[in-house]
């Protein structure tokens, strides 16, 4: 069981510094279900000057959680600010404890996965999870959301070389102050407060998802990398609508709305601070509820940088 807590352990640092855990599995959704359906798609920008009357620039970015070059190899003007800025915040800060912590809460000692989902979708499963080099004696003993978050992700990215990861260890390296957003329990509630019938429910549709996810995975790159993040969050509305699954509407409030509003509190004494870089996942930008148009409502000026 060491070894395979230890597996997990580095399965579950796809992302080192902020998007452990449900980052990834937002990854997903938003290509492959995209429920947040409050978004206006108008929003252009990646990177975003936060601006108000005495107090000092900050900026805002939408990250993309993958290795991708094109992605990691950052632009000259975030490369400058993550020079300049004296902190940086993220998501959910996590060391080595923490880690393996969250390594451990991906286990249901004495679950049978296989008798949940099913032989045939166990079979799929497992073939997949092989690439992740996790064996099917240990996928038995994964709790559903564990195995969708692995799966949300395509086995050849790094996540050692995640974007929100290059910023994190550039944040420790360079001696800058380095903020999270959130903990890792608050995190982590969203899932264990699911019921086991609804984290089946969304593995199963993420198995579903899998021959569809490198190429909409791909879409949503290119719409990144177009700077036009609020297609992100609206890319595939009409199949939600299809879909018409309150419990992934209601999944998503918690994952982006709710958080929007912890994060926004949080980044606070930061901005007052100033010359703060605050770095959250794209879909955390947009729309009505998220934190472009939540920072103006409180009197900021936001404008994008590139």
């Amino acid at each position: 069981m060491k070894n395979e807590v230890y597996q997990l352990f580095k399965l579950s640092r796809l992302e080192k510094s902020q998007k452990t855990i449900f980052q990834s599995l937002l990854l997903f959704l938003s290509i492959s279900i995209s429920v947040n359906i409050w978004a206006s798609g108008t929003e252009k920008g990646v990177l975003w000057k936060i601006e108000k009357t005495n107090q000092k620039t900050s900026y805002l970015l939408g990250t993309v959680h993958v290795s991708d070059p094109r992605i990691i190899n950052f632009k000259p003007e975030l490369n400058n600010v993550l020079t300049k800025v004296s902190s940086i915040s993220i998501e959910a800060k996590l060391d080595m404890e923490a880690q393996m912590a969250v390594a451990m809460k991906m286990i249901a000692p004495g679950s049978n996965l296989e008798t949940n989902v099913g032989s045939l979708y166990f079979k799929k499963i497992t073939t997949e999870m092989l690439k992740y080099n996790i064996t099917p004696e240990l996928v038995r003993q994964l709790k559903p959301w564990a195995v969708m978050m692995t799966l949300s992700v395509p086995s050849g990215n790094d996540p050692a070389s995640f974007m929100d990861v290059k910023i994190y260890n550039f944040g420790i390296k360079k001696g800058k102050k380095v903020y999270g957003l959130e903990t890792l329990d608050e995190q982590l509630s969203i899932f264990s407060n699911m019921s086991n019938d609804d984290q089946i429910t969304l593995l199963k549709q993420a198995v579903d998802e899998l021959p569809n996810r490198d190429a909409l995975l791909e879409e949503m790159l290119r719409i990144y990398l177009d700077g036009d993040i609020g297609k992100l969050a609206v890319i595939n509305e009409a199949h939600l609508k299809e879909m018409n699954n309150k419990m992934l509407e209601n999944l998503m409030i918690k994952l982006i709305d709710d958080r929007n509003k912890r994060m926004l509190n949080r980044m606070n004494q930061r901005l007052l601070e100033g010359n703060a870089l605050i770095a959250v996942g794209a879909l955390h930008l947009v729309g009505d509820k998220g934190l472009i148009n939540l920072l103006r409502q409180k009197g900021y000026t936001l404008n994008p940088v590139y």
